[in-house]
């Protein structure tokens, strides 16, 4: 019995994804992966605008900027890749499109992410080999959904007000889907005690 629980705990650990501890921003969008991986830039051509590749053994990551009416796997070496049901979700506040995909070739099975952004669209497909460490689907799956957009130009105003009086007023940029504002906490009024602000469609 000593020895089977031992090896239940082993296994779990085993199947924990890989530290992301590097990233790589293509059009925006930013995903982050093993910086034991290796990242390889792809010369553009025609029909692509931007590639990287993340490569590790029994392991590949596509990361291919292209016109939003081309389709998920333009550029890709692997000509048989066979995509699963689309899902669709929201990924920084950007229409994105979430599918299993299948390299019959290669043998190598993994997922794809297609974010929409205008008028050309960023797709990442990870895959790995049956033959790879258990740790690696995991880590695949880990990549896919750490895919953020940057809007590092989008400028957002707080306002925070006292009823009709303006109280403060803070410019700060959205980046990644978000951004840290800093309220007031020093703000005193006759019969009233500051607990807290909240937005005003809240209100």
């Amino acid at each position: 019995m000593g020895i089977c629980i031992v090896f239940a705990v082993v296994s779990s650990i085993m199947s924990q994804p890989l530290k992301l501890d590097a990233s790589v921003t293509l059009d925006d969008v930013t995903f982050n992966y093993p910086s034991e991986w290796q990242l390889e830039e792809v010369a553009p051509d025609s029909n692509i605008k931007g590639k990287y590749l993340i490569k590790a053994p029994n392991a590949m990551v596509s990361i291919t900027e292209i016109p939003s009416s081309a389709s998920d796997t333009t550029g890709y070496q692997d000509s048989t890749v066979e995509v699963g049901q689309k899902a669709q979700l929201s990924v920084s506040g950007k229409v994105a499109y979430k599918a299993a995909v299948d390299l019959e070739h290669s043998g190598r099975k993994g997922q794809l992410l297609s974010i929409e952004m205008g008028s050309r669209k960023v797709v990442c497909i990870a895959v790995a080999s049956e033959s790879a460490p258990p740790s690696f689907p995991a880590t695949i799956e880990a990549i896919i959904d750490s895919a953020h957009v940057e809007s590092i130009n989008e400028e957002i105003t707080v306002t925070y007000m006292d009823g009709d009086t303006v109280v403060k007023e803070e410019t700060v940029y959205n980046k990644g889907g978000g951004a840290t504002v800093v309220p007031p906490t020093d703000l005193t009024k006759d019969g009233y005690v500051l607990t807290g602000w909240q937005l005003a469609s809240e209100s």
